[in-house]
């Protein structure tokens, strides 16, 4: 499978998948019984350009896509692409200041939206609403935007000739994206993508998974996260391989019926995902042999979750992946065939194309196998952040390697190891603690379902070491069980200074744990405030 780097756009590899493969199916939207070829997915999102640029939308517009997962979401990504437009995602569970900021940060141009989400776009002041807005019936709910019909009739105003002009003057290094980060430290920052960058990361993701037109993938991850709109979706396309969408919103049984029925032959989530799938009683009567391969990403991946995986829902060849938005996604995988350990306890090796580096967080010189540092990037990565060139600058260095912030080390075969983020680092006694070590070792508790590590300050400088766990359904663990386990494991230096069983973790709408919460919690557990 393996072939040159590829110097194409996102309408050219539609066209491309569309000319080679227009029967094999593109969609399959089980909740609403939608079954759509290549060759008419291809016809939809042409009509779709034409009626967009009827509004008055074309080349170096920012269009918001603002909805759950949808036809219509996927639909309106690649005909905004081919406007020579930006489109720019935008969680549907946004509040109306959340999503007001990204809509006038962005400058946004146009919105297409669910129109369920109209009385949230109400809220906002003028400034922030676009002159333009599209809404698709997600609900049936009552707005005032042009509707989807109304749009699609404007189609027949713009020519197809016209259309063929506007899309070849689409180039590979245009704006094709700008994404938002997640704003856990802050405001979010909008990175802006290219097309040569996103499409050459699913072609090299897909190649190193051995993905081909005849997969089937389960696109259940938000549409308005890249995992979610490029790594399944995009890539499942440029592959000519079908995407099977069980609803708006990840819901175990109703996905798991979906892969069966579907024949599902890949499946991507993070490990939390994963396990939802895997615990849910449903599983039980299903087939789910079609399973094949997929990838695992978001956060660390126990071994024993990974052996579930492989051995009860039969992805033998899934794998772990590393990557994160200004990198356009993927930076490393595993390959199908790596050995179950290596495969939970590393991210993988570097895409073709890509370059990997670990960097001494002080000087920023590269480090030798086995050190750890900085993991740093190079090769297909941002444009940089919108309207942020200071920010831009903290994090692309002068040669051109983007510094992720996270800690980790490459072993002697290239397969990179990952230690946590630098700023969740633990300073204890003079020494930097890398959080993913000590979770590793705690996730093998078979009680386990879930743990985070993070550092809590203490009187007198420095920080302690606490660890809290969720339990699976009906599990009890002591916390002298968790610490005996740790001491046949780690050194005593690692060992957690506090252990506690919590029912939950605060996350991100993008479910991402944030750690500063669980310390801000911490704190105010010892402070006597829970």
């Amino acid at each position: 499978m393996e072939q040159e780097l590829v110097n194409a756009t996102m309408p050219a590899a539609l066209y491309q998948a569309s000319l080679t493969y227009p029967d094999n199916l593109a969609l399959v939207h089980s909740a609403i019984g939608l079954r759509i070829t290549y060759r008419h997915f291809s016809a939809d999102v042409a009509k779709i350009t034409r009626g967009l640029h009827a509004l008055g939308l074309g080349p170096e517009n920012r269009v918001v896509i603002w909805g759950a997962n949808s036809p219509e979401w996927l639909m309106s990504q690649w005909a905004v692409a081919h406007l020579d437009a930006a489109w720019v995602p935008l969680d549907p569970k946004s509040t109306a200041d959340q999503a007001a900021y990204v809509l006038e940060h962005c400058r946004a141009d146009a919105v297409i939206m669910a129109d369920e989400l109209w009385p949230v776009l109400a809220q906002m002041g003028p400034e922030a609403r676009p002159k333009t807005v599209v809404c698709w019936h997600a609900s049936g709910a009552a707005h005032e935007g042009i509707s989807w019909e109304q749009m699609l009739a404007g189609a027949r105003s713009t020519s197809p000739g016209a259309m063929v002009k506007l899309v070849a003057g689409v180039k590979r290094h245009h704006l094709a994206a700008i994404v938002y980060t997640s704003g856990t430290t802050g405001r979010p920052k909008g990175v802006m993508l290219d097309h040569e960058a996103l499409i050459n990361k699913c072609y090299m993701a897909t190649e190193r998974l051995g993905l081909e037109n005849q997969d089937r993938l389960a696109l259940f991850f938000p549409l308005f996260h890249m995992f979610g709109n490029t790594c399944i979706a995009m890539a499942g396309t440029v592959r000519g391989a079908t995407l099977v969408m069980p609803g708006a919103d990840f819901e175990p049984e109703s996905t798991l019926k979906a892969m069966a029925a579907e024949k599902c032959s890949a499946v991507f989530g993070t490990p939390a995902m994963l396990g939802a799938l895997l615990d849910h009683p449903a599983r039980k009567g299903l087939d789910l042999s079609s399973l094949r391969t997929g990838i695992i990403g978001g956060a660390q991946c126990p071994l024993a979750l990974m052996e579930r995986v492989v051995n009860e829902l039969g992805a033998a060849q899934a794998a772990i992946g590393y990557g994160c938005t200004e990198a356009a996604s993927w930076i490393t995988l595993t390959s199908p065939d790596d050995p179950l350990e290596l495969r939970a306890s590393t991210v993988g090796t570097r895409l073709r194309g890509v370059e990997v580096m670990i960097a001494d967080p002080l000087t920023g010189q590269a480090l030798a196998n086995g050190l750890p540092g900085e993991v740093c990037s190079k090769g297909w990565l941002m444009k940089g952040y919108l309207d942020q060139p200071e920010k831009t600058a903290q994090v692309i260095d002068k040669n051109g390697w983007y510094h992720t912030g996270d800690m980790g080390f490459l072993d002697d075969k290239g397969y990179l190891r990952i230690l946590g983020r630098l700023a969740d680092a633990i300073e204890k006694d003079g020494r930097c603690i890398g959080p993913v070590e000590i979770e590793t070792v705690i996730a093998q508790i078979p009680e386990v379902a879930e743990v985070q590590v993070f550092g809590v300050p203490r009187e007198g400088g420095g920080e302690e070491v606490a660890a809290w766990l969720r339990l699976k359904p009906g599990a009890e663990l002591s916390v002298e069980a968790v610490l005996a386990h740790c001491r046949g494991s780690l050194e005593a230096a690692l060992l957690p200074d506090a252990v506690r069983v919590v029912e939950s973790f605060p996350v991100t709408n993008a479910g991402k744990v944030q750690k500063a919460k669980l310390k801000e919690m911490a704190l105010a557990l010892r402070q006597g405030k829970e």
